[in-house]
């Protein structure tokens, strides 16, 4: 399989894609920008574009789900559409394919992490598991403040 799209060009011209993005990356220009026709073709031919380039394709579902997000470019119901077609579409291949291929999928997965920060004391300390041990004998709280040495 082909999975970083060397040589395709097919509903897109693939590697004429990473080269555009691999030069603005050179350039210092990290804005994770990508061309109308590629939104275009990623809303009305999503198959196709899956089958010629599955790591190209989930990189570009990244991009336009944080496009979506940080544009407020739909509403609720699409957002929610738009998290679970690109949790469906990261569940697909394993983190190590993802993060070794030649798209930026995982820095730009990186680059969108702040979004996720929790934003409230309450939700930091349960995302951090403070207070809680469980069943297993594990203190979290404890484990957590080791590890943070």
């Amino acid at each position: 399989q082909n999975w970083d799209c060397v040589g395709v060009n097919g509903v897109l011209d693939w590697d004429a894609l990473y080269y555009n993005d691999e030069a603005a990356w050179a350039r210092g220009e990290v804005g994770f920008e990508y061309p109308e026709f590629v939104q275009h073709v990623l809303h009305s031919q999503p198959e196709r574009m899956s089958q010629e380039c599955p790591l190209g394709f989930l990189y570009y579902v990244v991009l336009d789900t944080y496009r979506l997000f940080t544009t407020g470019g739909g509403d609720e119901e699409d957002m929610a559409q738009a998290a679970w077609n690109l949790r469906r579409c990261l569940s697909t291949y394993p983190f190590f394919v993802v993060t070794s291929a030649r798209w930026a999928t995982f820095e730009a997965l990186h680059y969108f992490s702040p979004m996720h920060e929790p934003r409230s004391q309450s939700a930091l300390d349960l995302s951090s598991c403070v207070g809680v041990q469980g069943s297993s004998g594990i203190d979290w709280t404890q484990l957590r403040e080791a590890a943070e040495v």
